[in-house]
């Protein structure tokens, strides 16, 4: 099984330069995260064989480029990021405007991009779950989804308040 985020960073890079595997390793990775070949490898086999990906040989290194339907993923993906941003913080900007107040110093928008960052991939899992729920006709409609989300909303709530009592 191949690591899909794995598979979308390689796919975004690759929009903005053709690059041999070694490359790609490096631009990937993450502060924190090395990709070794053993890693990078499947990855780039399953992107090949799924048509979003085509190499060229230049000398002995495999020079990796997107197809059109790379192109067209990588694409998609941007308006859906963009899309995703646009509901967080121009749709969120209501009469009340909380994110105005919640990011109006540079402290504040530092611990609001430390926390995107350390519950980003959790946050797309409850998107992925709920997206899979859905195409799998396990839920009927998108309010049972919402209905959950609200539940955990209301959960996390009550513990702030509790922490903030403490």
């Amino acid at each position: 099984m191949i690591n899909r985020d794995y598979a979308t960073r390689v796919l975004m890079t690759l929009s903005f330069k053709n690059l041999c595997g070694y490359q790609l390793s490096k631009f990937i990775a993450t502060k924190n995260e090395r990709i070794s070949n053993g890693t990078l490898k499947p990855v780039l086999d399953h992107l090949l064989s799924n048509g979003f990906v085509t190499f060229t040989v230049s000398g002995r290194r495999k020079v990796y480029a997107l197809t059109e339907k790379g192109e067209q993923y990588v694409q998609e993906v941007r308006s859906i990021r963009n899309e995703l941003k646009r509901r967080v913080f121009v749709d969120s900007m209501d009469e009340n405007a909380l994110f105005l107040d919640f990011l109006s110093n540079l402290e504040d928008a530092t611990v609001f991009r430390e926390l995107l960052e350390y519950l980003g991939d959790e946050i797309m899992s409850i998107v992925r779950a709920g997206f899979l729920m859905r195409k799998n006709g396990e839920i009927s409609s998108l309010e049972e989804l919402k209905k959950i989300l609200k539940r955990v909303e209301g959960e996390v709530e009550l513990w702030h308040s509790q922490e903030m009592q403490n």
